[in-house]
């Protein structure tokens, strides 16, 4: 059977989440199938995210749950954007770190679709990116993650900035618009990833896909640390 894809970026974004849970220093926000998923993604499921301050640091943690009675195809992944200039300076005072400093796959995007060419992999060694408008001319940089990764957003003049760890998200996203200026870059870790140039359409065989087992449950998280 075929089904309508919504925008890019999935469609958790894009509906009203229930807020669950309420406490000092924690949020926890639930978003169940409906009637208008159910004409996209066909599955039953049950997607639970939650906030929590601890001293000078957030951490999000993403939760699924297969709620239908077959398997369930699935990608969630992540979208912060930190303000660059974090406060003074400008765009090119500021520099991303990777770490740990090894390795990794680079998957060139084709901005017009924002697909993946998977045909055009390379492996390459990235550590400090400092910041310039050039840098996204081809859209977003899409890497493969170590076990444990960490990704900071620093001002070079006095390492002010954000840091982003997380693990078992097998891939990650650095982005910010262009041609035209925007006053932010994001970090994103992701479990699940854009589709192939070449793709069938069959969400079962997606690049990157996840599956559950039905009333199976999966989960991942990630950190931001203010620095």
């Amino acid at each position: 059977q075929t089904y309508t894809k919504w925008v890019d970026s999935g469609f958790a974004r894009d509906n009203d989440f229930e807020l669950i849970k309420k406490s000092d220093n924690e949020l926890v926000f639930e978003l169940r199938d409906n009637e208008d998923s159910l004409n996209h993604y066909p599955f039953h499921f049950n997607f639970r995210v939650s906030y929590k301050l601890v001293e000078n640091k957030i951490r999000v943690r993403y939760e699924v749950k297969n709620e239908d009675e077959k398997f369930m195809s699935f990608g969630v992944g992540a979208h912060p954007a930190f303000n660059v200039p974090l406060k003074n300076g400008t765009f090119e005072d500021y520099q991303l770190t990777v770490s740990p400093d090894e390795k990794r796959t680079f998957i060139p995007l084709d901005p017009p679709s924002g697909t993946l060419k998977l045909d055009e992999r390379v492996e390459t060694q990235v550590n400090t990116l400092p910041l310039t408008r050039e840098l996204f001319d081809k859209d977003a940089l899409v890497y493969t993650s170590s076990d444990e990764m960490k990704v900071s957003l620093t001002n070079k003049l006095d390492e002010r900035g954000v840091t982003v760890t997380w693990k078992d998200m097998p891939y990650f996203g650095l982005w910010s618009p262009y041609p035209n200026e925007a006053p932010f870059v994001c970090i994103e870790p992701w479990s699940g990833i854009a589709d192939d140039e070449n793709t069938d359409g069959d969400i079962t065989t997606k690049f990157g896909i996840n599956q559950l087992a039905p009333e199976g449950s999966f989960s991942c998280e990630y950190t931001i640390e203010i620095n």
